[in-house]
């Protein structure tokens, strides 16, 4: 089981021009992100699309919070007045799911070059593959050669 909050994949949307950019730190750890003007929450989302996490509903103390816009949650308060939406955020992707597209978070790096980093992955296995392949085929042609010879 591995958790939303933990991926590198793991991002909000911008409501500038809509494009993915990755959870801070922050938001990984408190459920917004910070502003200028003090909290800033928005919409968890899987920028490869993975899980569904933007459709997922937001609740907090029998609360739940709605999109207002695009990307951003309006506040939600609890029966006490308390706002409850960074807890809210924060259960939805501190949440223990299984998922095949997760891969840890590397600070500092966006979505797209965690992204890089999991094909680069895939691409040194590929290699070590083919490598093995290749000692194993040219074994067995020194193999046949030699048996060969000795007929």
């Amino acid at each position: 089981m591995v958790k939303c909050a933990d991926c590198g994949f793991l991002s909000v949307v911008a409501r500038s021009d809509g494009s993915y950019i990755g959870a801070n730190r922050l938001y990984r750890l408190e459920g917004f992100q910070g502003g200028q003007v003090g909290k800033v929450y928005c919409e968890p989302h899987c920028s490869i699309y993975a899980q569904d996490i933007h459709l997922e509903p937001l609740a907090a103390e029998g609360a739940y919070v709605e999109l207002t816009e695009l990307g951003r949650l309006a506040e939600l308060r609890n029966a006490k007045g308390e706002d409850v939406t960074d807890k809210a955020v924060l259960a939805n992707i501190s949440k223990p799911r299984v998922c095949t597209g997760f891969f840890p978070w590397h600070p500092g790096f966006t979505p797209k070059e965690h992204r890089e980093m999991l094909d680069r992955q895939g691409e040194r296995k590929w290699r070590i593959i083919e490598r093995v392949i290749f000692v194993i085929l040219a074994g067995l042609f020194t193999l046949l050669g030699a048996y060969i010879a000795n007929l």
